[in-house]
């Protein structure tokens, strides 16, 4: 940017006789902007403000003149979301019918769906409740009233597979549960060991740079967004501790990750520290190095890169300046990790991607990362980080807030069609735009190459993998930048490449080969401007599921005796053209239908079809775990025992364990089962959706006691006011959470009375009788039982009314 030529421009509107307005994104932008006018003797012909726009625009006749600081500086801004999103609720994954679930009390069922069960509400009233049907070996069946639906989870194995149905025999449960509680002790104790490790550690703590920390903050283009701000107050916030900081970020594609990394850079280089930024990939380096680069540009940091594309000469020149401490930041990929590389002062190791280094240069980056602070950027973790971080074994901030303008990416999941893909690249191209064609077949490339020019003789393409040298990919990834090029034919290598704004169409061959967080960074490559991106995931045409015709053909040839030809039926599949209306139109392909491909092959595309909005990749990771299962924990394989009972079960034991081993933990007692004769679920007619009400259940189930007639406010809001069941739900889960606190076991409508039991000795205040007392009189009696004592209430009228009186008795919990 010639500021110069700005400030001539700026003189000769001001001359004309037209008001000039230069506007600026922020305060720091407005102040060194208003410093080089200065400079210049320009600041006379024009006034500063502090807005954002995207571009200027004259008014001759009313002789006025609005510049943008974006276009004399060439960089587009994102400006603020709005208002704050609401705190995102994260969940393992949504219950499907047919899912696999853990009750605490009865193990591993199937989930069958949402199903009302009519009940006797009194002589005559009939009332009815909504339950979870799960299903249980020889075809038991368990109703879970919903306001017990924090007792069931989610089924996820370690290694993604079915597993098998327990039966309701709660001993046997019991008994398993029994054998991997024991199991988890070794792993709880490995796990308390490392955090010892990490806490023993220490490390230069790393305060606030100043006036100099303030200047880079304020230099930043774009308004942050709200998770932005939360992910860098997060991140700094640990620097200033004296022991090492080890955090996860996770962001989508595009969503700001990167300054995030750059702000705890700034923090450690103006402490005197050095940085190292490690990325997979040698054009990820080269991208960073400009990003870098250009974003410190007016700060006294020297940024150097190390990668392939540098020469070997040069490589060790930029190593020395890093081992001398003349370098602050070093930007590489494993070029960095290997042994002739060594620090002066390391400060802060910042991992991109770290799901793409191998086994060796992740055992290396630990030693590199042994006591310097680490941050981790991802936009799909690996399901074990990811899970660690859920298990709050490592921090992490999330970063779902887009930027102002962004779209979704629309997403469609189809077997392959030349036809249609000739469609989409023209679309495309229509536009103006530019496409990628991910095509992971090295071998068979060419063909391929040949095979889109055939089909489209105008269509200027160019081909890169893995394979070729360096300099080539290089070349043929700039020249498709200056476009060159309409189509990129290339394998994964474009997974992690440079920002190209002009591409807004992937297409994917044989995505069903290629992993979730895989399909997931080739769709971030797309869809990072404002301009709407479409992404297709090809699987082979002969995969597609055969139609109910073709089923019934089939059956009628098997009873006649006759068997299908693979050959021909293959053939039939070949010749058969889909066209795009038709595609478009395609039903949906049922998992186990697709021959030839896995299951899981199947969840994963339809994953990301399913999840289209902006700022899903957590969600996605998410998902992934559940397809991939969790894998090893700390390195530690206990698989069996997580298949068995699954990982949410597993991971309960685990922190148990875990609280009882640092001597926090308190006896486990059993939730409170509460069962009254009054309907207390979300109508079907409030809530129309079982998925949403499902969502709804889970955030009342998961609200603290007083924060429940906020949540049913919320609800409100969204759907109108509460309907009396719903009512009536909302003060069952309150009276539950706080009756639970005080070692209450159950409370229980017989006829016109209420009975509440304690579990065995658990200590009853004697104020608390007292109030029963002057609440109730003559009404309570005493129940002995071995199980627990407890009080009778007769004379109940209005059931829930009677609770609340008995749960106001209790003293608050103090926290």
């Amino acid at each position: 940017a010639d500021i110069k030529l700005a400030a001539a421009g700026m003189a000769r509107l001001s001359k004309g006789g037209s008001a000039v307005y230069l506007f600026c994104m922020n305060r720091g932008e407005r102040e060194r902007l208003g410093e080089l006018l200065l400079d210049l003797d320009a600041d006379k012909y024009c006034a500063l403000v502090t807005a954002p726009v995207a571009e200027g625009f004259i008014l001759q006749r009313a002789k006025l003149a609005f510049l943008a600081t974006s276009e004399i500086f060439q960089r587009r801004y994102r400006q603020a979301a709005g208002a704050r999103a609401k705190a995102k609720f994260f969940k393992w994954a949504d219950l499907k019918v047919g899912d696999f679930v853990v009750h605490e009390d009865y193990g591993v069922g199937r989930y069958l769906g949402l199903k009302k069960l009519a009940y006797k509400a009194g002589e005559e009233q009939v009332d009815e409740a909504e339950c979870l049907q799960i299903e249980y070996a020889k075809g038991d069946k368990l109703m879970v009233p919903l306001h017990d639906f924090s007792r069931v989870q989610k089924y996820i194995s370690s290694e993604g597979k079915g597993p098998r149905l327990s039966h309701m025999d709660t001993k046997t449960w019991r008994e398993l549960k029994g054998r991997v509680k024991k199991e988890v002790e070794q792993l709880a104790r490995d796990i308390l060991k490392l955090e010892a490790e990490r806490g023993a550690l220490r490390t230069g703590a790393l305060p606030d740079a100043g006036h100099l920390e303030e200047e880079f903050a304020a230099s930043f283009p774009y308004e942050e967004t709200p998770d932005q701000e939360s992910a860098i107050a997060d991140v700094l916030g640990d620097l200033q501790q004296p022991k090492p900081m080890n955090r996860l970020v996770v962001g989508d594609v595009g969503f700001g990750k990167t300054e995030v990394a750059m702000r705890a850079a700034a923090r450690a280089v103006f402490n005197g520290r050095q940085v190292a930024v490690l990325v997979p990939t040698t054009i990820l380096a080269d991208q960073h190095h400009r990003n870098f680069t250009n974003r410190f540009r007016e700060f006294p940091v020297r940024v150097r890169s190390v990668s392939r594309f540098l020469p070997k000469p040069e490589q060790k020149k930029v190593l020395a300046e890093v081992a001398a401490g003349t370098c602050d930041i070093v930007i590489g990929t494993h070029r960095l990790l290997q042994k002739d590389s060594g620090f002066a002062n390391l400060g802060l190791v910042v991992i991109d991607e770290e799901h793409r280094f191998g086994v060796k240069d992740k055992d290396r980056l630990k030693v590199l990362s042994k006591g310097v602070h680490l941050l981790t950027l991802s936009a799909t973790p690996i399901p074990r980080t990811l899970y660690q971080s859920v298990s709050t074994l490592k921090p992490m901030s999330v970063i779902e807030s887009p930027p102002m303008g962004r779209l979704p990416i629309s997403t469609f999941v189809r077997p392959y069609d030349p036809r249609l893909t000739a469609e989409a690249v023209n679309q495309e191209l229509a536009r103006g735009g530019q496409v990628y064609y991910v095509y992971n077949r090295v071998q068979t490339m060419a063909t391929k190459l040949a095979e889109l020019q055939k089909l489209m003789p105008n269509l200027r393409a160019a081909s890169i993998h893995g394979q070729m040298k360096a300099e080539e990919v290089e070349e043929r990834m700039w020249d498709f930048l200056n476009r060159k090029y309409d189509l990129l034919l290339a394998s994964t290598i474009i997974e992690s490449g440079i920002d190209i704004p002009s591409v807004n169409t992937l297409i994917v061959e044989n995505a069903h080969e290629l992993g979730l967080a895989q399909l997931y960074q080739l769709r971030g490559r797309i869809g990072r401007e404002k301009q709407k991106a479409y992404c297709w995931l090809f699987f082979p045409g002969w995969m597609k599921p055969k139609t109910a015709a073709e089923k019934a053909k089939e059956a009628e040839g098997k009873k006649k005796g006759r068997k299908p030809d693979p050959a021909e039926e293959k053939r039939k599949r070949r010749a058969e053209g889909w066209g795009l209306e038709e595609s478009l139109a395609a039903p949906e392909i049922k998992e186990k239908e697709a021959r030839g491909m896995t299951e899981d092959a199947m969840k994963r595309l339809s994953a990301l079809e399913e999840f289209t909005e902006l700022g899903s990749g957590f969600r996605l990771a998410m998902r992934d775990l559940e397809i991939r299962g969790a894998g090893e924990l700390l390195g530690v394989r206990q698989h069996g025992f997580i298949n068995t009972i699954g990982l949410d079960m597993y991971i309960k034991l685990l922190n148990s364990e875990i609280a009882r081993l640092r001597g926090k933990a308190e006896e486990e007692l059993a939730e409170t089962s509460i069962d009254l004769s009054l309907p207390a679920y979300i109508p079907e007619d409030y809530v129309g959706d079982d998925m949403e009400r499902l969502n709804f259940y889970k955030k009342l189930l998961n609200a603290p006691a007083g924060r429940v007639e906020a949540v049913i406010a919320e609800f409100e809001d969204i759907s109108g006011p509460a309907p009396q069941p719903l009512k009536n739900l909302a003060g069952i889960i309150r009276f539950k959470k706080t009756l639970s606190a005080h070692g209450v076991r159950s409370v229980a409508q017989k006829g016109d009375a209420i009975e509440i039991f304690f579990h065995p000795k658990s200590p009853v205040d004697a104020a608390v009788i007292g109030s029963w007392h002057k609440f109730f009189g003559d009404r309570l009696g005493f129940i002995p039982s071995r199980f627990g004592d407890g009080v009778r209430i007769a004379g109940v009228a209005d059931p829930l009314a009677d609770v609340g009186k008995a749960v106001a008795a209790f003293p608050e919990k103090k926290k």
